[in-house]
Order: structure tokens, then sequence, then C-alpha cells
């Protein structure tokens, strides 16, 4: 088992940061996300229904020095033996330690599964290069489940950041109370040809988690191997001069397959599709 925890969320009592908007610092901002969400499977026995949830986020920034996020979602599952649905709260602090070192803090809890029990995401990044584009970092996941399984997962590899976008790529061990170590990968890339839009790929084998791009997705630890890919966009809608609420929409589709880490016999493969809209101020 790795050493000693997130989650994506991915990603909450979130619009108590709006109420303090006004005592913050000019430079500051905050940022609000709601969605909607759904995935559908194809499973043997047809075992597993819709998983249906929503999200809403809330951000707040301080360029310079960090960030505060907080996160509620509600997820319901249409898994035929047991359907079930709970609640998911989480609260994050981002720290610029120094101006190359930032670190990241995230605590989250589920009251009930699919949830998690409760989490905790560790993360450093340190940028590299001189032109501090080059961004190497490490997190370390501690997860508990209902039923006392527990997961504790390591993320280690570079994020570059260049003139319309960025792309990161991550080395994963994650083991659990009921399997051995397995090994994966993930890969994120953003493309950002203008300020009004944003478009993102990423691809994650081998244990699956939560993907911050989609959270609430169906997780599963590391006695199950897998493959989960997403398409997803972001719009601005809003302000198009110099006055008025910046504001727009997010849209996403997944396409996941999962199987038995030690027979390879399936166990679902599941389509879905995210809604949502953004304001920043």
């Amino acid at each position: 088992m790795i050493p000693t925890h997130r989650l994506r969320i991915v990603l909450t009592a979130s619009f108590a940061l709006i109420a303090t908007q006004p005592a913050l610092a000019d430079n500051s901002y905050t940022r609000v996300d709601v969605s909607d969400s759904t995935i559908g499977f194809t499973s043997p026995g047809n075992a597993y229904g819709p998983w249906i949830y929503q999200d809403a986020r809330a951000v707040w920034v301080q360029p310079g020095q960090g960030a505060i996020n907080f996160e509620f979602a509600h997820q319901a599952n249409g898994v035929v033996a047991f359907p079930t649905h709970g609640e998911y709260f989480d609260a994050g602090y981002t720290r610029d330690i120094t101006p190359r070192l930032y670190g990241y803090v995230n605590f989250g809890y589920g009251t009930a599964y699919p949830y998690a029990k409760n989490d905790v995401h560790v993360e450093l990044n340190y940028k590299t290069t001189p032109d501090l584009k080059l961004v190497m970092g490490g997190s370390v996941d501690f997860v508990t489940y209902y039923g006392q399984q527990t997961m504790q997962m390591l993320q280690l590899g570079p994020t570059y950041y260049y003139g319309t976008g960025d792309v990161q790529v991550r080395y994963l061990s994650q083991a659990n109370s009921n399997a051995q170590t397995k090994i994966g990968a993930s890969f994120a890339w953003d493309i950002i040809p203008s300020v009004r839009s944003k478009y993102t790929l990423t691809g994650l084998w081998g244990p699956q988690q939560y993907i911050v791009t989609t959270p609430g997705i169906p997780n599963a630890l590391a006695n199950y191997q897998g493959q989960t890919y997403t398409v997803a966009t972001q719009q601005q809608l809003g302000r198009v001069g110099p006055q008025g609420l910046v504001w727009g929409i997010t849209a996403s589709g997944l396409l996941t397959h999962l199987t038995q880490a030690t027979t390879g016999g399936p166990v679902y493969t599941g389509r879905g599709a995210t809604l949502g809209v953004w304001s920043q101020f």
C-alpha cells in the first residue's frame, strides 16, 4: 500500500462566499459553477441504471496569494440491486507559499454511498523553469468509504503552460484495503483559443477515481481497472463590452469502461453528459 488519502471533483455550501465578496480586496474575484449531469450504463444483466447528480461550486481567488473553494453535490444512483443517493460537501484552500511554490489541501465528506465517507487531498506544485511555465506537482489522497474500505493514492507529474493552453500528465499509484497496489496514468489538455472559450480533453487509464471535470463519476477502488475519457467546453456569453456580468455555459461528454482487475470481466460501460452555467464577479 502506498504511503498514507481527494478526492476532482471534483468538487459544498458554495454560495457562502458570495456574502463575503464586498469585504474582499479589489483585485479578488469569485467564480460560481452550477451543473447537472447524467450517466447511462451498459452492464452484464443491466445491473446499473442511470446515475444523476447536481453540483454547485464556488471559488474565491486572490491573485498572488491563493484561493478558497467550497462545493456541494447530490447524486442518485439507479443500481438495480441497491439504488442509493447521497450528498457531498468539501472545502479547499490553495496557498502561494513562494513565487515558485504553491500548495493545495481539500477536505470532503459524503453522507452516504456513492460518495466517500471522508477524504483528504494534499498537493504541492513547484514552477521549475525561469519562465515559470513548467510545473512539477505531486499529491496524496486518503479516502475512507462507507463499509470501512479505504483508499490511498499518489499522483506525480508535470504541467506545462503555453500561450493558448496547458497540458498535464500524471503517474498514479493507488491501493485500497481489498487489493494490491495498482498503477495508472492520467492526461489533461486545455485549449484556450480566446478569453471567451476553453476546450478540455482528459484521459484516465488504470485504477479509476473521481475526476475534477466531472464530479460524481462512479468511483472504483484499485481492484477495478478501466479507462475514462471526457471532452468539455466552457463558453463565455456575458459581458461582450466593458460593462455587465461575466457568465457563460459549460458542457461535457464522458465515456468510461470498467473491468475486474483480476479476471478482466466487464463491470460496465458508461456514457454521460453534463450541462452547467457559471459566473465570475
